[in-house]
């Protein structure tokens, strides 16, 4: 592996943290799913909280869409590597391909 490659590697890895980063400020900040709702509440409650918090859900779920990119490079580097040192069958590998690819898609 080249120093280039070793490089474009690492900014991939730190695509992860950005994607961390991202998806939490959306998911966490924005639209405010974590804490989940009281299982008391009834749908009235549910219903009101999802109106009040509406521009920051569709902002925070635009920032979790944004991210997805970010994980899928971070996915393929770890791929890249997982392929290396996978000796044999890359079923392990592929595994990780798919399935970066698959949580990045939703």
């Amino acid at each position: 592996m080249t120093a280039v490659d070793a490089k474009k590697q690492q900014w991939c890895l730190y695509a992860g943290f950005g994607f961390l980063v991202f998806y939490m400020l959306g998911f966490v900040g924005f639209a405010g799913f974590i804490p989940a709702t009281p299982p008391s509440w009834g749908p009235a409650e549910i219903a009101a909280m999802y109106a009040d918090r509406y521009w920051g859900i569709m902002l925070g779920m635009l920032l979790c869409v944004i991210a997805s990119p970010l994980l899928a490079s971070w996915s393929i580097s770890v791929f890249v590597q997982m392929r290396r040192i996978e000796s044999g069958s890359p079923i392990y590998s592929y595994t990780q391909l798919l399935n970066g690819a698959l949580l990045s898609a939703f």
